[in-house]
């Protein structure tokens, strides 16, 4: 009985703490990584077989914050409500592949599944705690190399979701 009670306890904390990083579940945010995805491929006409969504990325926003303090985007992100932003629990782990044929099929038209396309991979999707808000990070490479990172701040206006500010934060070496 006294186990139960811990374990409980246990699981609605671990829950709550989850739930204050307003983190909901990945297919909640298809129509942002529907844009993000749409926005990001060069070639509108092949895709990707999948779409990966890992949490490994809030490494690249951890890294930010901690050394570039002076920088545009580190303003951006600490005015303006994106304070959240800088609030990420990063040890919320999230991995999923969202089949490409599923997010983008009612958007566009004609597309092929390619295999020698870029890889994409995203970061779950954040959001402020009233949900006007969100933030992403995406990024962009090859089996050889990335090729980018770009932190994506979205913005709800009329029930759609609009990418406001999108910027590399640094250079990858």
């Amino acid at each position: 009985m006294k186990s139960n009670l811990i374990t409980a306890i246990l699981f609605m904390a671990t829950f709550k703490m989850a739930m204050g990083q307003e983190i909901p579940p990945v297919r909640a945010s298809y129509g942002i990584y529907k844009d993000a995805m749409i926005s990001n491929v060069e070639n509108h006409h092949e895709y990707p077989q999948y779409l990966g969504v890992a949490d490994k990325l809030f490494v690249y926003l951890k890294e930010f914050l901690a050394n570039n303090s002076s920088s545009s985007l580190y303003e951006y992100i600490n005015s303006n409500n994106w304070k959240f932003v800088s609030e990420i629990d990063t040890t919320l782990k999230m991995n999923e592949r969202i089949p490409i044929k599923k997010l983008i099929s009612s958007s566009v038209k004609d597309f092929k599944i390619s295999s020698q396309s870029k890889l994409y991979m995203f970061s779950p999707v954040i959001y402020s705690k009233d949900f006007k808000k969100a933030f992403l990070i995406n990024e962009i490479s090859t089996r050889e190399a990335i090729l980018a990172v770009t932190f994506m701040f979205y913005e709800n206006m009329d029930g759609r979701w609009i990418c406001v500010k999108n910027q590399i934060p640094y250079i990858i070496n």
